[in-house]
Protein backbone atom coordinates (compact mmCIF):
# COMPACT_ATOMS: atom_id res chain seq x y z
CA UNK A 1 0.00 0.00 0.00
CA UNK A 2 1.21 3.73 -1.11
CA UNK A 3 0.36 5.84 1.57
CA UNK A 4 0.10 8.90 -0.88
CA UNK A 5 -2.86 6.78 -2.17
CA UNK A 6 -4.91 6.92 0.96
CA UNK A 7 -8.12 8.78 1.42
CA UNK A 8 -9.40 9.43 4.73
CA UNK A 9 -13.35 7.73 5.56
CA UNK A 10 -15.77 10.59 5.01
CA UNK A 11 -16.44 10.19 8.82
CA UNK A 12 -13.15 11.46 9.70
CA UNK A 13 -13.87 14.76 7.95
CA UNK A 14 -10.03 15.38 7.22
CA UNK A 15 -8.71 16.33 3.87
CA UNK A 16 -5.90 13.66 2.73
CA UNK A 17 -3.07 15.02 3.94
CA UNK A 18 -3.99 15.49 7.36
CA UNK A 19 -4.99 11.77 7.36
CA UNK A 20 -1.47 10.84 5.93
CA UNK A 21 -0.09 12.48 9.05
CA UNK A 22 -2.86 10.62 11.05
CA UNK A 23 -1.82 7.61 9.80
CA UNK A 24 1.69 7.55 10.25
CA UNK A 25 1.52 9.01 13.53
CA UNK A 26 -1.64 6.41 14.82
CA UNK A 27 0.70 3.67 13.74
CA UNK A 28 4.04 4.53 14.91
CA UNK A 29 2.80 5.19 18.27
CA UNK A 30 1.54 1.48 18.54
CA UNK A 31 4.49 -0.14 16.60
CA UNK A 32 6.99 1.23 18.94
CA UNK A 33 5.32 0.61 21.92
CA UNK A 34 4.28 -3.47 20.93
CA UNK A 35 8.66 -3.71 19.56
CA UNK A 36 8.73 -3.41 23.55
CA UNK A 37 6.42 -5.69 24.10
CA UNK A 38 7.86 -8.40 21.81
CA UNK A 39 6.10 -7.28 18.42
CA UNK A 40 7.64 -7.77 15.28
CA UNK A 41 5.51 -6.22 12.60
CA UNK A 42 6.78 -3.35 10.27
CA UNK A 43 5.68 -0.47 10.38
CA UNK A 44 4.12 -0.60 6.94
CA UNK A 45 2.17 -3.37 8.30
CA UNK A 46 0.75 -1.07 10.89
CA UNK A 47 -0.25 1.83 8.51
CA UNK A 48 -2.09 -0.71 6.82
CA UNK A 49 -4.13 -2.13 9.47
CA UNK A 50 -4.77 1.54 10.93
CA UNK A 51 -6.07 2.45 7.45
CA UNK A 52 -8.22 -0.51 7.23
CA UNK A 53 -9.61 0.14 10.87
CA UNK A 54 -10.56 3.60 9.75
CA UNK A 55 -12.18 2.45 6.66
CA UNK A 56 -14.28 -0.64 8.30
CA UNK A 57 -15.00 1.71 11.48
CA UNK A 58 -19.05 3.80 10.88
CA UNK A 59 -17.87 6.78 13.07
CA UNK A 60 -19.93 5.52 16.12
CA UNK A 61 -18.26 3.71 19.40
CA UNK A 62 -19.40 0.25 19.23
CA UNK A 63 -19.52 0.47 22.75
CA UNK A 64 -21.80 2.88 23.47
CA UNK A 65 -23.12 3.96 19.99
CA UNK A 66 -22.48 7.45 20.28
CA UNK A 67 -20.43 9.29 17.25
CA UNK A 68 -16.82 10.12 17.32
CA UNK A 69 -15.73 13.82 16.54
CA UNK A 70 -13.06 12.65 13.69
CA UNK A 71 -12.27 15.93 12.67
CA UNK A 72 -10.43 16.26 16.78
CA UNK A 73 -7.42 14.23 15.21
CA UNK A 74 -6.50 17.45 12.91
CA UNK A 75 -2.85 17.94 13.69
CA UNK A 76 -2.36 21.26 16.09
CA UNK A 77 -0.10 23.93 14.74
CA UNK A 78 2.14 26.22 16.80
CA UNK A 79 -0.32 29.21 17.28
CA UNK A 80 -3.61 27.59 17.61
CA UNK A 81 -1.77 25.37 20.93
CA UNK A 82 -1.68 28.44 22.83
CA UNK A 83 -5.45 29.01 22.64
CA UNK A 84 -6.04 25.14 23.64
CA UNK A 85 -6.17 24.09 26.98
CA UNK A 86 -4.57 21.23 27.01
CA UNK A 87 -4.95 20.20 30.20
CA UNK A 88 -8.14 19.45 30.32
CA UNK A 89 -9.18 16.58 28.12
CA UNK A 90 -13.33 16.65 28.48
CA UNK A 91 -13.23 17.93 24.60
CA UNK A 92 -11.47 15.19 23.72
CA UNK A 93 -13.91 12.48 25.25
CA UNK A 94 -15.37 11.83 21.50
CA UNK A 95 -12.13 11.67 19.95
CA UNK A 96 -11.34 8.71 17.92
CA UNK A 97 -8.85 6.48 19.40
CA UNK A 98 -6.57 3.34 17.51
CA UNK A 99 -6.12 0.65 20.27
CA UNK A 100 -5.42 -3.00 19.63
CA UNK A 101 -8.64 -5.66 18.60
CA UNK A 102 -6.35 -8.30 20.79
CA UNK A 103 -3.82 -8.18 23.85
CA UNK A 104 -1.29 -9.20 21.94
CA UNK A 105 1.28 -7.10 20.69
CA UNK A 106 -0.14 -7.76 16.65
CA UNK A 107 -1.25 -4.78 14.06
CA UNK A 108 -4.88 -5.79 14.43
CA UNK A 109 -6.72 -2.61 15.31
CA UNK A 110 -9.88 -1.00 15.91
CA UNK A 111 -11.57 2.69 16.98
CA UNK A 112 -12.86 3.67 19.87
CA UNK A 113 -13.73 6.72 21.68
CA UNK A 114 -11.04 8.34 23.91
CA UNK A 115 -13.88 7.76 26.87
CA UNK A 116 -14.55 3.92 26.56
CA UNK A 117 -10.80 3.31 25.58
CA UNK A 118 -10.11 5.35 28.98
CA UNK A 119 -12.69 3.53 30.84
CA UNK A 120 -11.87 0.02 29.07
CA UNK A 121 -8.35 0.26 29.67
CA UNK A 122 -7.07 -3.03 29.32
CA UNK A 123 -10.07 -5.38 29.60
CA UNK A 124 -11.23 -7.63 27.03
CA UNK A 125 -14.21 -6.62 25.58
CA UNK A 126 -16.22 -9.16 27.50
CA UNK A 127 -14.79 -8.30 30.95
CA UNK A 128 -15.75 -4.76 29.91
CA UNK A 129 -19.04 -5.78 29.22
CA UNK A 130 -19.48 -7.42 32.58
CA UNK A 131 -18.32 -4.78 34.47
CA UNK A 132 -20.70 -2.30 32.53
CA UNK A 133 -23.35 -4.53 33.36
CA UNK A 134 -22.84 -4.81 36.62
CA UNK A 135 -22.17 -0.60 37.25
CA UNK A 136 -25.90 -0.59 35.82
CA UNK A 137 -26.77 -3.28 37.70
CA UNK A 138 -25.86 -1.56 40.96
CA UNK A 139 -27.44 1.71 39.69
CA UNK A 140 -30.75 -0.23 39.51
CA UNK A 141 -30.75 -1.67 42.49
CA UNK A 142 -29.57 1.38 44.83
CA UNK A 143 -31.60 4.27 42.88
CA UNK A 144 -35.02 2.08 43.40
CA UNK A 145 -34.46 1.86 47.54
Amino acid sequence: MDISDCNPPKWLKLTPDAYKRVLNREALGPTKRDRRRGGRYPVKEALVAVHNAFHNFDGTDPYDGMPLEGEQLKPINGSDRLSINLTSKKHLRRMPTVVHLHQEPIAEFEILSRQTYTAKNEMTADDYLNHCKAVVSLSETTTSE
